[in-house]
């Protein structure tokens, strides 16, 4: 997790301001994939960033790594998460705040998605700090890859910096 977080401010009413943005220089990143469980993924860690972070910023992003893989994460400066828990977040019914909204099941379906395609799933965090929830996916000539049992190739998707 980067150190740089927005500003604290507010707006007319009073109201904390939390900046949604896309993580600079992005280049294109051209694969084929799943796009609606990728995006079904992203969705449920924004919305949880969302629901933890009072100010400050959430920050989408992605990079291609030299592991041949491709790591997408959403960053944060909400409240974090302890150290100790961080592993069973991943687990079902587990929700750290049962006054916020939600069942529990959101990341558990998120690991079994990431999980079904191939790729890795986790979450840096420090209380009071914020967190980093990420997963990677494989990725080998500038595509990523489908799973092995998979009989037909996915439909093609396209992430750009624009999206």
């Amino acid at each position: 997790m980067p150190g740089r977080s927005a500003p604290k401010s507010s707006n007319r009413c009073g109201c904390a301001i939390v900046t949604l943005s896309l993580a600079e220089g992005l280049s294109e990143c051209h694969f084929l994939g799943d796009r609606a469980r990728i995006t079904q993924v992203l969705t449920n860690f924004i919305t949880n960033a969302q629901k933890f972070t009072e100010q400050g910023h959430i920050r989408l992003g992605y990079a291609v790594r030299e592991d041949d893989t491709v790591r997408f994460y959403v960053e944060d400066t909400g409240i974090g998460i302890e150290a100790e828990r961080q592993e069973e977040i991943f687990n079902r019914f587990i929700k750290l705040d049962s006054f916020k909204q939600g069942t529990g099941l959101g990341l558990p379906i998120c690991k079994n998605l990431v999980e079904r395609m191939g790729g890795s799933i986790g979450v840096d965090s420090r209380r009071g700090e914020g967190s980093c929830f990420w997963f990677t996916l494989p990725y080998r000539n500038g595509l990523l890859e489908a799973p092995e049992e998979r009989e037909s190739p996915p439909p093609a998707s396209y992430l750009t910096p624009d999206d």
